[in-house]
């Protein structure tokens, strides 16, 4: 009886920190998906609140002086055209990987735990598709 507790108990804690560390990698694909939406698809308003963001970040982890900020903003904006075309032929790898990921993930959860996996990527997908706008396909 004891021995069936004890190997209950490991057990149950060996399925509490394997949701644990999942939990965990899926909390930082989430915020990474947040951070660098792929491609980078926004509207001039959200470019420059990115764009003063970014800066307000260097000027005061840097101490930028003034004409150096000024020089940031049309560094920003040269180069986001490269970005997003790069952001564009990463998009599908990084795809691939993460439906990978995704599934190897679901080979170890209960028909709950999918359901619930399930349910957290249609939110967070639902949410990122309303700021990243209508996805183009290329196939």
């Amino acid at each position: 009886m004891i021995k069936s507790k004890r190997v209950g108990l490991i057990f149950a804690a060996a399925i509490f920190l394997v949701g644990l560390v999942c939990g965990m990698f899926m909390d930082r694909i989430f915020m990474f998906r947040r951070m660098f939406p792929f491609p980078m698809k926004m509207n001039q308003k959200q470019e420059d609140r990115m764009a003063n963001r970014m800066m307000n970040g260097l000027s005061r982890r840097l101490a930028l002086t003034e004409e150096q900020k000024n020089k940031l903003t049309p560094i920003f904006k040269q180069h986001k055209e490269e970005m997003d075309a790069l952001a564009k032929t990463i998009r599908p790898k990084f795809e691939a990987l993460k439906n990978k990921m995704n599934t190897e993930i679901k080979s170890i959860l209960s028909d709950e735990q999918k359901n619930k996996f399930e349910k957290m990527f249609k939110g967070k997908d639902s949410q990122h598709k309303m700021h990243e706008g209508p996805k183009k396909h290329d196939f």
